[in-house]
């Protein structure tokens, strides 16, 4: 029991460590607009994102949480902005086609940069698929 105890003394401050790298500060992107409509058997995702943080980020992805009427994420997709460096203040549209998923009534949007970390979003949603 004591080494199971001291283990976990030694173990917790790492982890918390890596949950830290994971998250930058100053990356910030906000959801300026946000539309989605099914069309011929597919969800279309459009609207246009801001970076309203103070550091460029690089290979921007958006994760698009599919969810359904109790808000649980039934689906997660990803796709890359066109932009490969996003400067502060620079905004970029983004258009977005996914299967559609019957159960799927809004969607919300998360993001991260090159390497994996986490962007904050701004107004992440959810925003109804229309």
């Amino acid at each position: 029991m004591n080494r199971r105890r001291a283990a976990l003394l030694l173990i917790a401050p790492f982890s918390s460590l890596a949950q830290q790298q994971r998250k930058q500060p100053g990356l910030l992107v906000e959801v300026v607009e946000a539309r989605s409509e099914r069309t011929q058997g597919k969800i279309v995702l459009d609207g246009v994102i801001r970076n309203v943080g103070t550091r460029s980020l690089s290979k921007l992805i958006l994760l698009f949480d599919l969810l359904d009427a109790d808000r649980k994420t039934i689906s997660r997709r990803r796709g890359s902005i066109d932009q490969a460096r996003f400067e502060p203040g620079d905004e970029s549209e983004f258009h977005f086609f996914v299967a559609d998923h019957a159960r799927a009534v809004e969607c919300s949007i998360h993001a991260e940069h090159a390497g994996g970390n986490e962007v904050d979003v701004l107004k992440p949603g959810p925003y109804p698929i229309n």
